[in-house]
C-alpha cells in the first residue's frame, strides 16, 4: 500500500470510530517514512496521526507525533502552537513558553495573521 492509500485507510477507520487501528496503521507507515527520509509523508502521517490522538485522548502520543511533524516542518507556526498547547498542558510553562515565542516568530515572518490573532486570542504577546 503507498502512503497516500494507508492514509486514506486510516481516515476511513477513524470515521468509523476505529481510531486505535488507524494510528496503528500510521504508525506503520510513518516508520516506513522515516526510514525513506520522505519528509512530505512523515509530516501528513505524523500531523494524522497527532490529531487522531488527541481525539481519543492520548495526549501523550498527540505530542510525540506533533514533535515528529516538526522535526521535519519546523518553520510551520500552526505546529509550535499545537506543542505549546502540549506543553502547557503538562504544567511545563517555560517550554510552552518557548513554543509560543517561536509560533509568534514564524506566524510574523509569514505575515500569518490569522495565527497571530489566534495567539492574541489565547492571551499571548511577546515580550
Amino acid at each position: 500500500m503507498s502512503f497516500r492509500e494507508i492514509l486514506e485507510h486510516s481516515l476511513k477507520l477513524a470515521r468509523r470510530g476505529e481510531e486505535s487501528e488507524a494510528i496503528r496503521l500510521l504508525e506503520g507507515a510513518l516508520s516506513e517514512a522515516i526510514r525513506q527520509s520522505d519528509a512530505t509523508w512523515i509530516k501528513q502521517l505524523a500531523r494524522n496521526a497527532a490529531i487522531m490522538s488527541d481525539n481519543i485522548g492520548n495526549l501523550g502520543d498527540a505530542e510525540r507525533y506533533y514533535r515528529v511533524v516538526a522535526q521535519s516542518d519546523h518553520d510551520s507556526p500552526v505546529v509550535h502552537f499545537a506543542l505549546d498547547s502540549y506543553t502547557a498542558g503538562w504544567g511545563n510553562s517555560e517550554l510552552s513558553t518557548a513554543e509560543y515565542s517561536e509560533c509568534w516568530r514564524l506566524a510574523t515572518n509569514l505575515n500569518d495573521e490569522e495565527t497571530l490573532e489566534l495567539l492574541r486570542s489565547a492571551g499571548f504577546t511577546p515580550d
